[in-house]
């Protein structure tokens, strides 16, 4: 997604039990590798490209009561 000048890559994670510890804290250094490997394989392809960042979307349960959106939330 384009926010003006800087690309965002957008990760959307459902937790339906927040037993274990929420859909935050599931996405921890190794899951940012698992999402920052593709995206810099892809940007590769492209002579410009712009700023990018990581957001989240969080879906905390199935009905979609809480949908935060964290902007920058880890960086690669």
């Amino acid at each position: 997604m384009q926010d003006e000048a800087t690309l965002a890559l957008i990760e959307v994670h459902l937790r339906s039990n927040t037993n274990f510890r929420g859909a935050p804290a599931s996405i921890d250094a190794c899951k940012q590798q698992h999402i920052i490997r593709p995206a810099q394989q892809h940007l590769a392809y492209f002579k410009h490209t712009p700023p990018c960042r990581f957001d989240m979307v969080l879906m905390e349960d199935p009905e979609g009561n809480k949908v935060p959106w964290l902007k920058n939330a880890f960086d690669a």
